[in-house]
């Protein structure tokens, strides 16, 4: 049974969370800002972002679909540093 958050993002915030060992991320809609896909691995509200496989931060300033591995359950959200638009975001896992 998939879980899943749907949010439309008009302002900077976050989604809601969800527990995640993988799934898939959609951000679209007409936006201008930064997104970051987060995880707080510890569950202690501290939340840092995905990284590529080179350690580096990966940041989205355009719309964009994601596959996530985060390898074990882990708190998973979106965060939208917002500019202007809406972002429209699919947070979906298993």
């Amino acid at each position: 049974m998939a879980i899943k958050v749907s949010e439309s993002l008009a302002a900077t915030g976050s989604t809601g969370e969800l527990v995640l060992k993988g799934g898939f991320v959609s951000v679209q809609g007409t936006w201008a800002g930064t997104i970051n896909v987060e995880v707080d691995p510890t569950g202690a509200g501290s939340w840092s972002n995905i990284t590529d496989t080179a350690g580096t931060a990966l940041a989205f300033t355009g719309n964009f679909n994601l596959a996530i591995d985060n390898g074990a359950p882990v708190k998973t959200r979106v965060k939208f540093t917002r500019t202007s638009g809406t972002a429209v975001v699919a947070l979906i896992g298993e």
